[in-house]
């Protein structure tokens, strides 16, 4: 991923300010050589977890407008308390594929993982998580 650091940053606290992620934001400044590459690789790690956790919470949330299922209904359903699916939702990134296949179930749809190629010559490979037998 060849991205700016500064842009990077900015997304990522746009991100924060709308409530689709709670990472903790490194801040830039001026560095040595070394601290200046550890500190862009830190970067780079929060703006991954940030794309993946954004993702999963818009999709959880528009699952949500959807089905008209409030917080503590898709909790109830998801088989965990309000403050687990908020936590979730806070900390998608880090979430089990388990979790996140309660939480879909339980608002009617189904979790599907896939590995879409970039090369049009590889296959695209894909499962359905179930969490019935």
């Amino acid at each position: 991923m060849n991205i700016n650091p500064a842009q990077a940053l900015a997304w990522l606290e746009q991100q924060a300010e709308q409530g689709f992620i709670a990472a903790k934001i490194p801040k830039e400044n001026k560095a040595s050589p070394a601290q200046t590459k550890k500190q862009h690789e830190k970067v780079m790690q929060v703006l991954e977890e940030a794309i993946i956790s954004s993702s999963l919470v818009e999709m959880i949330q528009a699952a949500q407008q959807s089905t008209g299922r409030s917080l503590r209904e898709t909790s109830r359903r998801a088989a965990m308390s309000p403050s687990q699916l908020q936590n979730l939702k806070k900390h998608a990134e880090r979430s089990e594929v388990r979790n996140l296949a309660r939480v879909a179930e339980a608002m009617g749809y189904e979790l599907q993982i896939a590995f879409v190629p970039r090369d049009r010559k590889q296959k695209r490979l894909e499962t359905m998580v179930s969490l019935e037998p």
